[in-house]
């Protein structure tokens, strides 16, 4: 390859107005200009035929007196480069500013003769730089604008790079952690932040735990953040709540959100306590609902669901028994003594009811003065007529009201369903019971089933 032909070539399209003088030994004579390339036309406004081998004054200075020309002309003899800012003149007149370097060229035979100029356009480059000061200023405003909207969020937010050192945080991010806050700085690693607020109280999970649990919490947070998973809440001093989300990056790093949740979470705490409230509440209705209120006892609601629970396919692995009591009596001493004194018999009647059975065994006021019993067991009929003996036994007791005494009696018949069929047990207990009441009261009688004799007692 013929590098001065390349050279050349370069030259020829430099950016730059390059040419070569002649300073001829003679001082009094003019300084010839030997080359030039076409940006030194671009910047004179002679066409290159109009410069080679004419006076050098031509592109510098405009003219043979000019000041500037003679100042660079009296340089020249010092055999040094020579740097010089100054408005040049083109062919047309015109003024611009340009830069000048000239270099002697080494020569032992002709010493300080030939010169190469670089002769540069100053007004490109301040259009340059007018260009980057603009784009600096452009950048300054979108950073200080893109910090303003970071620290306009309501939430905290912070950024780490790849290797969890700090990039930037904002305020809110420094409010959330103020316990961590001295150890919260631009380049600080996330490790160090965390412990240094395990130590300053900033994480109420982790006071008071041994230092294999802290250990523990610490990787399985490092080990969290480097799979950026889902968003979780965490507690903070002064019962305060937040959520973490976490993000990573195209680049790697990891982009973290903060969101004050105190509030929600002390509402979802207030809506599970009325949940509960409100479940209890529902609980003590429906258990009203199938309560008699004078008594305590069940009502018929209450005797229906027992029922139907109790005919469930595989619920009843007994036998079943249903006591009917019918108090003897009864209208009388409403008649005589009041609704009060009724009560209040009533209230006693339910009192022996419950002395008379077991805690598993259901009891119901179904009507004024009727009761019923329900009881399962291997041996129902048996159980069946204990219970109805000791009720019998107990309402011989007078009940005392306002210093009189309140008699009264109880009739009982009882039903047994021996294979579950539970359709038309009351039915079969309630003839019983008219079966007492007709062979004299204060009595019991047995049916265990519709197609046997009734037993009497």
């Amino acid at each position: 390859m013929d590098i001065d032909r390349l050279v050349g070539q370069i030259a020829e399209y430099a950016s730059d107005g390059i040419f070569v003088a002649d300073f001829a030994a003679n001082i009094s004579s003019e300084p010839i200009i030997l080359w030039c390339n076409k940006s030194l036309c671009q910047q004179s406004g002679y066409e290159k035929s109009e410069l080679l081998g004419k006076p050098l004054h031509n592109v510098i200075g405009g003219q043979k007196q000019s000041k500037i020309f003679s100042e660079i002309s009296d340089r020249i003899h010092q055999n040094t480069s020579i740097r010089k800012r100054f408005e040049n003149h083109r062919n047309d007149g015109s003024g611009y500013q340009v830069s000048l370097f000239l270099q002697p060229v080494e020569n032992k035979e002709f010493p300080n003769r030939y010169w190469i100029g670089f002769q540069r356009d100053n007004l490109e480059n301040e259009e340059m730089r007018s260009e980057l000061e603009i784009a600096r200023q452009e950048l300054k405003l979108y950073k200080r604008r893109l910090w303003d909207a970071i620290e306009a969020l309501p939430d905290a937010f912070v950024m780490y790079d790849t290797n969890n050192l700090l990039v930037v945080c904002n305020s809110k991010y420094k409010e959330f952690y103020s316990a961590s806050s001295p150890a919260i700085f631009q380049g600080a690693a996330f490790e160090d932040i965390m412990r240094f607020g395990v130590e300053n109280g900033q994480y109420p999970e982790a006071e008071g735990k041994e230092d294999k649990w802290l250990e523990d919490w610490l990787n399985e947070r490092l080990d969290r953040r480097n799979r950026t998973a889902k968003p979780i809440e965490r507690e903070l001093p002064g019962n305060r709540h937040i959520l973490i989300h976490d993000i990573e990056t195209g680049s790697g790093d990891i982009v973290g959100l903060r969101t004050d949740v105190t509030e929600l979470q002390h509402k979802k705490k207030e809506l599970e306590k009325l949940t509960i409230s409100l479940a209890k509440a529902k609980e003590q209705a429906e258990s009203a609902s199938r309560t008699d209120s004078l008594t305590g006892l069940g009502n018929r609601r209450g005797l229906d669901t027992f029922m139907a629970q109790v005919a469930r396919p595989g619920k009843i692995k007994f036998e079943v028994a249903l006591i009917q009591i019918d108090l003897d009596h009864f209208k009388a001493v409403n008649d005589e003594y009041g609704h009060a004194a009724g009560d209040q018999v009533l209230c006693a009647a339910a009192d022996a009811l419950r002395e008379a059975t077991r805690a598993e065994d259901y009891i119901a006021r179904v009507g004024g003065d009727e009761f019923v019993i329900v009881l399962l067991s291997k041996k129902a009929q048996k159980a069946a007529e204990t219970v109805a003996k000791r009720v019998i036994a107990a309402s011989q007791k007078a009940v005392l009201y306002d210093g009189h005494a309140l008699n009264f009696g109880t009739s009982i018949g009882i039903a047994v369903s021996t294979e579950g069929e539970l359709l038309r047990l009351q039915e079969h207990a309630d003839m019983a019971l008219y079966d007492a009441k007709d062979q004299g009261r204060g009595k019991y009688i047995v049916m265990r089933n519709p197609s046997k004799s009734l037993k009497k007692n």
